[in-house]
């Protein structure tokens, strides 16, 4: 044993080496390893400090204008200055001077460039990034306006029922000049069939008694030429030539029976003409055709079986009007009964059920009296009566023959024996050539639509016909003793009361419509964008203001000043991004600079064309979206007015001088349906000039009440009515109380159901924010020419190149200590360690 432990001296040495050495490559592996992770914290930190650094570069101007952040994507110098500080801020600035024997946590490592890069389509152009900052910016702004600007103000709008009303108002006044026009259409349809006696008469039985009188004639040419036959000498050429004669003759008459062509000579005393010419068995002078006597009567009986039409078209035209009549009535049902269970406003339910007038009466009580008739029951009857008379007419004609009118006896020739006559009948000629009257008359017993019979009498039984045709002619004569002029004068008329009174109504209406053209749309900004083609406002018409009021309905603006709440519900998903619209940009009634101290937008810039590119026309902009300034703010002016006119419709019942003069016209005539109808548009034109003068006051900034009482009408009945270019101006608008243009636009917007849909609301913020910001850096100052220029640009300001979110991305070779040194670089079985180690950090922000 002691020899053993002799011989084994420097084994503890060998072995504990023999241990060592990959202790050693164990622990320089672990160190390399620790490096790595130490490292890449490093590095993360670094990213994160760059990435810090970064988010400061936003575009100041951006923000400052419209509190928005956002990164230029094509910064090169950020590029560059993200690279040099992650470099520093991993090595240090003197990384260069450090000798070899100085310990370095990234000795020998080698840095690849760090890379900055954008997330694709996060950028404000984003409908979903400029949202979601947008909302960001006004969380704690929005409620102070949405309080203010929505809730405050949409608390003292509400109409309601007062709008129903209206709209069953309006719908029945709009159906009164249709039912009108029917009315017209059925008295031409009633005057054209009551002339049935008349057209038989003087044409068809005019022609069946001209060929009967024409027979006569030739009878008695035959009567003189068969008796100079009798005297002439037996075998002789004479009594040869009168005996041709004869024949002649009588082919004459079966000609005038049943016609043909050419059409015979006639025979005078016995004798033709010497330019006649023979031709055997006739004489031949005209080559015309004859139509005969079977022809007229067939032709008299088609021209009566032809009336039955024109009693039917009465029938028909009576039957659409029922169709209108029942329609009226069930709107007049409802808006009665919406009047008298329902809320409305007192004073707009007792104009409509209060009676006014001599003798007094309500509207409902008008509008019932205007359809009280069964016109489709009083058309029926004439008609029935009518088809009767023409089946007695077409009898009379089927027994139409040659005799004698005043004498049964005198016996007479039927148009079968006429078509068929020969010589027998020659012997006989005196007693038919003497017929006295050979004349058809019409039978009697037609009956008029009226009642009237043609013998001038009024038939027992057709007095509601007599009466209501009655009414039908005043309406067509515009039957009325008066007419009433706007400012409450009379005019007596002895005849087309109707269109002078409807000529009042378009004159004043002319005045109105010249008002509304002098509200001129000149915002203080630019008038256009781009290529925009020139604005030409439409003018405004009584059509104008129907279509402008359906489509007001048809799009649901007006539901908002029905039901505020409800609408403040629907937009509240995008009730930040109106707060935030309607805090930054201007509209119409925006201070001008210069005239007094200028707003500010919620941003504290203060509003103006050095910024604003479309100032006073940019809340416009964003509700009708067209590239014209001009077309915006048209657009917002009739809907202001549009507006305004249904609200005062709500209010006029309360103005006594305007009932007082729809009430006299409505008197004034005789059709009741015509008095109303011509009093409602009466009505209707003096609320559109206070609806003018109210749109007037409303763009220069004064305040309007949503529906007014009597001492708040401007526009009254008088001397001064048709001033309303001053009113217009508003010169008389001193009130306290009431609604701001900017109040109204806000109900539009809110309302607005274009805008809800998708991102459009969004889209037309971002174009503004582009064009302010255009305008702003290159200082353009709302000229359309340098604005074109500017947008023709490659690298102008966009909303697309400004990013919000990105990744910073650092690349490190890591140099490994203990694997690149010579003994490990000799490899172990051929597999050599690498010298470095590539690893990248990505760190990811953005607003």
């Amino acid at each position: 044993m002691r020899g053993f432990l002799g011989n084994s001296k420097g084994a503890l040495t060998v072995f504990v080496t023999m241990l060592l050495i990959p202790a050693i490559l164990v622990s320089g592996t672990a160190v390399d390893l620790a490096r790595i992770y130490t490292a890449k914290s490093i590095i993360q930190d670094a990213n994160q400090l760059a990435a810090n650094a970064a988010l400061s570069q936003y575009d100041k101007l951006l923000n400052e204008l419209y509190g928005l952040f956002g990164i230029m994507s094509e910064d090169q110098q950020l590029a560059e200055m993200i690279n040099e500080y992650i470099e520093v801020s991993i090595f240090g600035e003197d990384r260069h001077e450090k000798g070899l024997g100085t310990f370095q946590l990234f000795y020998g490592s080698v840095f690849g460039e760090s890379e900055i890069s954008f997330e694709e389509n996060k950028n404000l152009k984003n409908p979903g990034v400029l949202r979601r900052q947008i909302e960001e910016y006004m969380k704690f702004r929005g409620p102070v306006v949405i309080s203010q600007e929505f809730f405050g103000e949409f608390e003292k709008v509400m109409l309601g029922e007062d709008l129903e009303i209206i709209k069953g108002k309006m719908a029945i006044d709009e159906l009164t000049g249709e039912i009108t026009e029917k009315y017209r259409e059925l008295y031409i349809a009633v005057i054209e069939a009551d002339k049935c006696k008349s057209v038989i008469g003087v044409g068809s039985f005019g022609s069946v008694s001209a060929s009967l009188t024409a027979i006569r004639e030739q009878f008695a040419d035959l009567k003189n030429c068969y008796e100079s036959w009798q005297n002439a000498e037996e075998d002789s050429d004479e009594k040869t030539k009168y005996e041709e004669k004869c024949y002649g003759i009588l082919q004459k008459i079966r000609q005038l029976t049943t016609g043909g062509y050419p059409r015979l000579s006639n025979w005078t005393d016995g004798k033709r003409d010497a330019s006649d010419t023979w031709i055997p068995g006739h004489w031949n002078t005209q080559n015309t055709t004859v139509v005969g006597l079977v022809n007229n009567i067939a032709n008299a009986k088609a021209k009566a079986e032809n009336f039955k039409e024109m009693f039917q078209a009465v029938t028909d035209i009576a039957q659409e009007i029922d169709v209108l009549r029942f329609e009226f009535k069930a709107k007049i049902d409802d808006l009665e009964n919406k009047l008298q269970n329902g809320s409305c406003d007192e004073s707009l339910k007792n104009g409509i059920l209060g009676k006014t007038g001599n003798p007094p009466k309500s509207l409902i009580e008008r509008y019932r009296e205007a359809i009280k008739w069964d016109v489709g029951a009083l058309a029926q009857k004439y008609q029935t009566a009518g088809n009767l008379y023409i089946e007695e007419v077409k009898n009379m004609l089927d027994g139409v023959k040659y005799r004698d009118a005043t004498d049964d006896s005198a016996g007479g020739l039927s148009i079968s024996a006429l078509s068929g006559i020969d010589m027998s009948i020659a012997p006989q000629a005196a007693h038919f050539a003497g017929f006295a009257d050979v004349t058809y008359h019409l039978p009697k017993g037609f009956i008029k639509f009226s009642g009237l019979e043609d013998t001038g009498v009024y038939v027992s039984g057709w007095e509601e016909n007599g009466e209501f045709f009655g009414e039908l002619q005043n309406l067509q004569n515009g039957a009325g003793g008066k007419t009433i002029n706007f400012d409450g004068s009379e005019n007596f008329e002895s005849s087309y009361a109707e269109q002078k009174q409807r000529d009042i109504a378009e004159n004043f209406l002319k005045i109105i419509e010249q008002a509304y053209r002098n509200q001129k749309s000149e915002p203080k900004g630019a008038k256009y964008i781009g290529g925009a083609a020139t604005f030409v406002a439409m003018d405004l018409s009584i059509s104008d203001i129907f279509e402008l009021y359906n489509q007001t309905l048809d799009e649901g603006i007006i539901d908002v000043f029905a039901d505020p709440e409800k609408s403040l519900k629907e937009a509240a998903e995008y009730i930040l991004l109106l707060a935030y619209d309607t805090s930054i940009f201007s509209n119409y009634i925006t201070s001008k600079p210069g005239e007094n101290a200028a707003e500010k937008s919620i941003s504290g810039v203060p509003f103006g064309t050095s910024v604003n590119y479309f100032y006073q026309s940019e809340w416009e902009y964003i509700y009708n979206g067209s590239d014209s300034a001009e077309e915006n703010l048209d657009a917002v002016a009739k809907l202001l007015f549009i507006i305004r006119l249904i609200c005062n419709y709500v209010s006029v019942f309360e103005i006594s001088e305007i009932t007082d003069i729809v009430s006299s016209i409505q008197e004034a005539f005789s059709f009741p349906l015509l008095g109303v109808e011509l009093g409602e548009i009466a009505r209707l034109a003096l609320i559109s000039a206070e609806s003018v003068a109210d749109l007037a006051a409303l763009r220069s900034g004064h305040k309007v009440p949503l529906t007014k009482k009597d001492n708040e009408w401007v526009c009254l009945p008088g001397p001064n009515l048709a001033d309303i270019t001053k009113n217009a101006n508003g010169d008389y608008y001193k009130n306290t109380n009431g609604i701001t243009y900017s109040k109204y636009m806000i109900y539009f917007l809110t309302a607005g159901q274009t805008l809800k849909e998708g991102d459009l609301l969004l889209e037309r913020s971002a174009q503004l924010i582009e064009w302010n910001m255009i305008n702003y850096k290159n200082k353009i100052n709302a000229d359309e020419t340098k604005m074109s220029e500017e947008l023709k640009k490659a690298g102008r300001f966009s909303l697309e190149k400004r990013n919000t979110d990105f990744q910073i991305t650092t690349i490190v070779d890591m140099r490994m200590l203990f694997l690149s040194m010579p003994f490990a670089q000799k490899g172990l079985n051929g597999v050599v360690p690498p010298k470095t180690m590539r690893f990248a950090v990505t760190d990811c922000r953005g607003y």
